[in-house]
């Protein structure tokens, strides 16, 4: 009896020396999470700009008929950027489209968007998909399992595009604003003649 007795004592002993440990891995990992929230806000204000540039409008719901999108431009950051296709057990002909995509919009808003559907590849067999969307904060999209480091992985890969993409767009635009001035100064000849 005396060492069940001891035992529970030391017991007690050990859970009352790590109740403080635990406290302060709770304040630690509070903290993380705090921070890393900050800086995926400071991240996506600053790339802001640059998302009507790099975005697209996500589709809604697609019919063998129709697509519809939403009304917004946005980039991808994480997740399935369209639906998956998952076949039903051994037939790979048909099954679910499925899966969840985190979006930045060219206004600010982070989107989660889920997708389902069905699919079929037989001839005369309509399948269909769409995507709900939700509107998060930036510490939503963290509490519901989005990853700081997957986003920001995206966002280097959008940076990237970004670095390219728009370069070339400057020059596209100074190339037409130099032929419409060339046919404005054209058209003026023509009139003063």
């Amino acid at each position: 009896m005396d060492d069940k007795e001891v035992n529970v004592n030391e017991l007690y002993s050990k859970i009352k020396a790590l109740l403080p440990v635990a406290t302060s891995v709770e304040q630690a990992e509070e903290e993380v999470r705090n921070l890393q929230e900050q800086v995926l806000q400071k991240i996506l204000n600053t790339i802001l700009p640059l998302v009507p540039f790099l975005g697209k409008r996500p589709t809604r719901k697609e019919t063998e008929e129709t697509v519809s999108h939403f009304p917004w431009r946005g980039i991808f950051l994480a997740g399935d950027e369209e639906p998956v296709p998952r076949c039903n057990g051994n037939d790979e002909n048909r099954g679910e489209y499925r899966g969840r995509g985190l979006w930045l919009s060219h206004w600010g808003k982070l989107y989660e968007l889920v997708h389902s559907g069905e699919f079929s590849r037989w001839q005369g067999e309509a399948g269909f998909s769409s995507s709900e969307e939700t509107s998060l904060s930036v510490a939503e999209a963290l509490k519901n399992g989005w990853r700081l480091n997957a986003i920001l992985t995206r966002l280097v890969e959008h940076i990237a595009l970004a670095e390219t993409k728009l370069p070339e767009r400057v020059k596209a635009a100074a190339l037409t604003i130099a032929r419409l001035q060339t046919a404005l100064t054209i058209s003026e000849e023509q009139r003063n003649k």
